[in-house]
């Protein structure tokens, strides 16, 4: 009986400091119910982003994308072909030049937002690519672009015109104004353009 009333003498007296140390941020308050397209996508951005939202220079986005949040094993893989490059994942490291033959893509062209600071940088957008196959991709909108259309078939660090007869899915495909980007890649990229304008 007296080791039961130590111990709840006990949990009650740190009761206190673990109410202390459980810090929950605020939640914002919901939507108005009556708005709804453009109205509720400037409340949500207003209300639930822009508060919490640390704009990074184009230089401090890219360090993080190749030092850590896209380095995988210590990998940085282009999101279009599967090239790999080795580079240490390293939470400290400020320096882009880690890459040689990557670099950061835009899956929202820069050119559609006037090049906007918060936008360059903001790394839900950003992606490691092969320097060469983000220059083929440019400002192209993503399609969906039928086989025999496809001018440019790209995987690793090869590229070639005629429709691959195996491993189909791990090309990205190139046409005179669209890019596809390889099937593992498309739902990320969906969910980055519905984050993106949103």
């Amino acid at each position: 009986m007296r080791k039961l009333l130590r111990l709840l003498v006990l949990a009650l007296g740190a009761w206190p400091f673990a109410s202390l140390a459980q810090v929950v941020p605020p939640v914002p308050a919901p939507a108005p119910v009556s708005l709804s397209g453009v109205t509720l996508r400037d409340w949500l951005r207003t209300n639930w982003y822009d508060p919490y939202r640390v704009v990074l220079s184009y230089a401090d986005a890219r360090a993080k994308m190749y030092n850590y949040a896209d380095n995988y094993s210590n990998s940085v893989v282009c999101v279009y072909s599967g090239y790999a490059e080795a580079v240490p994942y390293n939470f400290n490291n400020t320096s882009t030049g880690v890459v040689t033959n990557i670099n950061c893509e835009h899956s929202i062209p820069q050119s559609w937002f006037n090049e906007t600071v918060r936008m360059r940088s903001d790394m839900h957008h950003l992606y490691p690519t092969y320097i060469q196959w983000n220059s083929n991709r440019g400002s192209d909108p993503y399609a969906e672009i039928p086989d025999t259309q496809t001018t440019l078939w790209m995987r690793l660090t090869q590229s070639q015109g005629g429709i691959p007869t195996t491993n189909i899915n791990e090309y990205s495909e190139d046409a005179p104004g669209r890019f596809e980007p390889r099937e593992d890649h498309k739902g990320n990229l969906a969910r980055t353009a519905f984050y993106f304008y949103t």
